[in-house]
């Protein structure tokens, strides 16, 4: 049977060579009849060719039916004059005389005349970038810096439904003076292996990083839900210390529920035993990674470096005060208004709270329209407003929250801060006055 396939295949094999051979001699014999080939140009004609070419109003093909030649000899004439020096620079009255002389008079106009241009180029205007549209991709650029053109195409597509290209918002920041910065390449090895909580609180991750604040020395612990990577709880220290994650974990705990499992590294403020007592306590599984393997908790690494990268590298803080009060403004925009490319482009809240199925498809159905006409819609439009709507599904409008003692009202995306929440009284107000 092995015989009988490997003389199956011998067969198979010459038969490939043979068609092979065959192409090889008929593109021989074609190109020994060209009427093309050995043909010889001046210096005059080839002059003109490069000529034709600076001016940038034709394609290679269409200059080659004109001279008579072939785009390879095109392409071997402009190495030769790039390598000596000697290609044209053509001013733009020469590159309209030259593109009238190749395609008629009627080739004087705002645009290249239609047998002059490339198939390929666009004739639709709305193919391409409004205004608006590249008013909002600069003012991404300018509030986060640090982002590329993939995550301004996640912003843009979460919180307006366009579907812009990486290229296209590539073109216009280098058009406006802004310079890529390559972070270097994949670390080397074998492919980590990835994981996900398979639902919300089926995991918190949790760690500690070092921040400066003016000459001071501070630590910032982070915890984050590992499916959605909402950030669930957060603090600026002095130093770290069980006595602070207990604090965090009892806040976070007290607002978003009790998580099955935690995971940290083998920090003294994780595996001290006022914190494991705690987890003990509430039946908490505790998942400690292994020495020198900070691998297993890339996302709360990812949420740090962001907070590093985004806000740290970005603004000067010169109290704790004040970085505290900005840490707390930048977590709530990292949780509800800014896309996050781990997660299909939702925000950490859509997946947190449910929402996450409602969102991409009233993203997918808005996209779907023509973004002239998303340009008309009001400022400050967003799809919470939206979820609800043509769906069936319930749509939350107004919520009353209770955030680090202060009373919110929040009403369609917006939030109103009420003020502080005071202790009520242990005895009527008229007793207390004595009335």
């Amino acid at each position: 049977m092995d015989r009988e396939k490997n003389a199956g295949r011998g067969v198979k094999g010459a038969r490939r060579a043979q068609r092979r051979r065959e192409k090889r001699e008929e593109s021989r014999q074609t190109r020994r009849t060209s009427p093309l080939r050995g043909r010889r140009f001046n210096t005059e004609q080839r002059e003109h060719a490069l000529v034709l070419i600076a001016s940038g109003g034709m394609t290679r093909e269409k200059i080659a039916s004109v001279v008579g030649t072939t785009t390879e000899s095109l392409r071997r004439w402009v190495k030769q004059a790039e390598e000596r020096g000697t290609l044209p620079v053509v001013p733009q009255a020469a590159a309209q005389a030259a593109t009238v002389a190749a395609c008629g008079p009627e080739a004087i106009r705002e645009e290249p005349p239609q047998s002059c241009r490339s198939p390929y180029v666009p004739r639709d205007p709305g193919q391409g970038l409004s205004e608006h549209e590249v008013a909002a991709i600069l003012e991404y650029k300018q509030k986060h810096p640090s982002m590329g053109p993939a995550q301004i195409r996640a912003q843009l597509k979460r919180f307006k439904g366009w579907r812009i290209s990486n290229k296209a918002i590539a073109r216009v920041l280098r058009q406006h003076g802004y310079e890529f910065v390559h972070r270097g390449s994949r670390p080397q090895g074998p492919e980590p292996q990835r994981f996900e909580a398979p639902r919300r609180n089926a995991l918190w991750q949790m760690d500690f990083t070092e921040l400066r604040v003016g000459g001071e020395r501070l630590h910032l612990l982070v915890v984050e839900d590992d499916f959605s990577r909402y950030v669930v709880g957060h603090d600026l220290v002095d130093s770290p210390e069980s006595a602070v994650v207990v604090r965090v974990l009892e806040l976070a705990i007290a607002r978003h529920g009790l998580p099955e499992a935690v995971r940290s590294d083998r920090g003294g403020a994780f595996t001290g035993g006022e914190f494991t007592g705690v987890l003990e306590a509430y039946l908490i599984d505790h998942i400690v990674g292994h020495s020198y393997h900070p691998q297993g908790g890339g996302k709360v690494e990812s949420v740090i470096g962001t907070v590093k990268r985004e806000l740290w590298e970005v603004e000067h803080f010169d109290s704790r005060a004040e970085a505290s009060a900005r840490l707390a403004e930048f977590f709530v925009h990292y949780n509800e208004s800014r896309a996050h490319m781990g997660i299909d482009g939702l925000t950490p809240a859509d997946r947190f709270f449910a929402r996450a199925d409602r969102v991409l498809s009233t993203i997918d159905a808005v996209s779907r329209k023509r973004q002239g006409v998303l340009a008309r819609l009001p400022d400050g439009y967003g799809f919470e407003e939206t979820l609800g709507v043509g769906t069936g599904a319930p749509m939350e409008v107004l919520r009353l929250l209770i955030v680090d003692g202060h009373m919110e009202l929040r009403f369609c995306g917006a939030r109103v801060l009420l003020g502080p929440v005071a202790p009520w009284p242990s005895q009527p107000i008229g007793l207390a006055q004595g009335a």
